[in-house]
């Protein structure tokens, strides 16, 4: 596959305050069948206790990894952060990396043994910015039949979701030159906008059905930011359809009426939402968002 030796990938990953979480998705990381690999945990405001867990598991996967003979084609490390969310821990991990390929993840989330390699042979050595594989999702411990990844369109909506953070393998040099860092304004759904602008700033990427990750769908167990609509949540929903809408406007002139159309729909949807649960401000915003699309 590869005329030199294989290039390294980052694999960023934020935890907090899910380390159970995290101890069963790390095992999925150390399996994958590609070498070398640097794995960043970034500490999102985990507590003490937590921080010195994720050390201690972190230490042992690189002695063991030296014990296997595998030192330098593994390596570990666990970067302090402030908490200021999702976003800013993604961004932080990325710059404490610097491997020709990222791939980012959830905490709770968990990657099948050929992950990184399948992707890797569909990006490396081309000139795409990105590719994309599946998800499917689990509930509790059960796979069921629902995915995340569907082919992505640049006609696909914010609300949409493209793809799953885990899903994407991207090229470092596409990060850096297209500015794509993470929306550290968004406290929730960064995901979303951050999947989005990466379609509109690419024009080559690659999307592929098989299956390559388990998502694990949200619950109050999981204490995922999906697993309730707060109203942070909605505001970030609004805030990501709103950007991309802009971004989108701003790459094609227009942003054409079937865009325009779910765009009405979902933040219609977010007005009701705000309006049930009393959050006047949110209203407000979702009403001006409708706004825009009429005036696009």
């Amino acid at each position: 596959m590869f005329e030199d030796a294989p290039p390294s990938v980052d694999v960023i990953i934020p935890v907090k305050g899910r380390v159970p979480f995290f101890l069963e998705t790390l095992p999925t990381v150390l399996s994958q069948s590609h070498r070398p690999l640097h794995l960043i945990v970034v500490n999102d405001g985990c507590t003490s206790d937590e921080q010195e867990a994720i050390e201690q598991v972190l230490a042992q996967a690189q002695l063991d990894s030296e014990c296997g003979g595998d030192a330098e084609k593994f390596t570990c490390e666990c970067v302090p952060h402030a908490g200021s969310g999702a976003a800013a821990a993604r961004n932080a991990g990325f710059s404490h990396g610097n491997s020709p390929y990222v791939l980012w993840m959830d905490s709770d989330d968990w990657l099948l043994p050929d992950k990184i390699a399948y992707d890797l042979g569909r990006l490396h050595g081309t000139d795409r910015d990105f590719v994309v594989s599946r998800a499917q999702h689990r509930q509790g411990d059960q796979l069921i039949d629902a995915f995340w990844g569907n082919s992505p369109n640049q006609n696909r909506p914010a609300f949409e979701f493209p793809f799953q953070t885990m899903c994407a393998l991207f090229k470092r040099s596409f990060i850096i030159e297209s500015s794509l860092h993470w929306n550290e304004r968004m406290a929730m759904t960064n995901d979303w906008e951050f999947s989005n602008r990466a379609l509109l700033k690419s024009d080559n990427f690659s999307f592929s059905d098989r299956v390559t990750a388990v998502y694990r769908r949200p619950n109050m167990e999981s204490k995922s930011i999906g697993s309730v609509l707060t109203r942070e949540k909605i505001d970030g929903q609004l805030l990501g359809i709103d950007k991309v809408l802009k971004l989108k406007k701003a790459a094609f002139g227009r942003i054409g009426w079937v865009y325009a159309a779910k765009h009405l729909r979902h933040a219609g949807f977010l007005l009701v939402e705000a309006i049930k649960r009393g959050h006047l401000r949110t209203s407000m915003r979702a009403v001006r968002s409708i706004v825009g699309v009429l005036l696009a």
